[in-house]
């Protein structure tokens, strides 16, 4: 009697195993498809972003040549010495008006 109950609870344990295993089997199941869908956006969102960049470089280009200027040389750095100009000193202005600042109070000058 010992024996059929030792082999009752062995069953037992065998038949909790296999639903544990067909349950992560599910749940592996299910998150890899979560996962190919995750992916393709993360395709579609990369695509977007490629097809904007180009969009958006196409519209500086033309604007910049809207402007006269070269786009191609603004893309470059810049490779000339700086300049060693001595800084220039202002006067102050001899206009007796005076001018408004930022909050419309008056600043003499």
């Amino acid at each position: 009697m010992e024996n059929a109950t030792k082999a009752l609870l062995i069953a037992a344990a065998v038949l909790i195993v296999i639903l544990i295993i067909a349950l992560g089997m599910r749940i592996f199941n299910s998150t890899s498809k979560a996962s190919g869908q995750a992916i393709d956006a993360g395709n579609q969102v990369s695509a977007g972003t490629a097809q904007a960049t180009s969009t958006a470089t196409n519209e500086l280009s033309g604007i910049l040549q809207g402007l006269g200027a070269d786009p191609s040389a603004s893309s470059t750095p810049s490779t000339s010495t700086p300049s060693t100009s001595t800084p220039s000193t202002s006067t102050p202005s001899t206009n007796p008006s005076a001018s408004t600042g930022d909050a419309g109070a008056t600043i003499p000058q």
